[in-house]
């Protein structure tokens, strides 16, 4: 069936995020063995994104993440603790650039980059980057939500036995539509009119070959007045197999500042954003060899057959299947790998 109307408004209500320059948290959650409701919630990422919808999606992400730097053996750092400690990733991706870079210093001085050479969904870079319009819609971890289509989960085509109800479960008058999937999945969803229609509740329950889970996603939402939208100031994903609370998967997102539907310079989303030291290699991790551009401080160049770098391997792909905890420690990896190559081509033209 065609979405019902409710679910259209839903739709449009998130399309109205257009633009914005927002800083969130991500937090992972253990419930605690005394009383699986109370969940010690421990810090995984700090996020700023810029982004932009229009015409096509683009966006600039600067992530922090908590951890120790990363040692070689004669005990000189890979890379160094950021100003706040942990460790800082830069991103760009748009339709012509899709760019990765480490800010803070790496063993040798400098820091480098890595392109894909055709942006796109494939690109680790793009699966790095959240897009805010799927923020409280999608019942599942934080991880898997880059892609830009996010229709399908509210108003799917293979979706059935509609019924369509008031309810004040939530603590105001909300339409709570449900319905089931081809696959037996049901799927409930509460739409708020007082907030523009907006999600603020959803919950799936079915059965897998590992047992019948029940996963859920509810978002606090807050009125941006100027931007005139409604938008999810925390987010909360729980999912639980077999009735197993102590084992729930458990992820909070809090947005700390947003400001949404503004200007944003075209420059934001270019190689200049990165703010990377002049001389930094480009490494291509598809077709070609090595190292084949570096960044002169003011545009991409081409690197010269003579760079004592030019050699290097490039890192490997990343599975299609990590979590977000996963995903974001396989960027990590990638990261320290490439330094390290490069760190030992450094050695060996001294």
């Amino acid at each position: 069936p065609e979405p019902t109307d409710i679910q259209r408004a839903g739709i449009e209500a998130r399309k109205k995020v257009r633009s914005g320059d927002m800083e969130f948290e991500i937090y992972d959650g253990l419930p605690s063995k005394a009383a699986p409701h109370d969940i010690d919630w421990k810090l995984n990422v700090r996020d700023r994104l810029i982004f932009d919808t229009r015409p096509a999606w683009s966006a600039y992400l600067e992530r922090w993440q908590p951890g120790e730097p990363v040692l070689l053996k004669n005990g000189e750092p890979l890379i160094q603790r950021a100003p706040n400690g942990g460790h800082r990733l830069r991103v760009v991706v748009s339709p012509t650039v899709c760019l990765q870079f480490t800010p803070d210093q790496l063993t040798g001085g400098g820091g480098f980059g890595i392109t894909s050479d055709s942006p796109g969904s494939d690109a680790i870079e793009y699966k790095l980057v959240m897009h805010p319009w799927r923020f409280g819609l999608i019942t599942a971890n934080f991880g898997g939500q880059y892609d830009l289509d996010f229709e399908d989960y509210i108003a799917p085509p293979d979706q059935r036995d509609i019924t369509i109800e008031e309810d004040l479960e939530l603590g105001s008058r909300c339409w709570k539509l449900t319905f089931r999937r081809d696959n037996g999945h049901i799927v409930t969803t509460w739409f708020d009119p007082s907030r523009g229609m907006n999600v603020c509740k959803i919950v799936k329950t079915g059965v897998t070959k590992f047992g019948r889970f029940v996963a859920s996603v509810t978002s606090k939402l807050k009125h941006y007045p100027r931007a005139g939208i409604w938008y999810p100031e925390e987010v909360v994903y729980r999912g639980v197999m077999n009735n197993d609370e102590l084992d729930a998967s458990l992820e909070k997102l809090v947005v700390t500042r947003a400001d949404f539907n503004i200007e944003i310079d075209p420059v934001q989303f270019t190689a200049k954003a990165l703010e990377a030291p002049p001389q930094t290699l480009i490494i291509s991790r598809k077709r070609e060899p090595g190292p084949t551009k570096l960044w002169d401080g003011e545009k991409i160049a081409p690197l010269t057959a003579m760079h004592p770098l030019a050699n290097a391997e490039p890192p490997p792909r990343q599975p299609e299947w990590l979590t977000t905890r996963q995903m974001f420690l396989v960027a990590g990896m990638i990261l320290l790998l490439l330094a390290a190559v490069i760190g030992l081509a450094r050695q060996s033209c001294v």
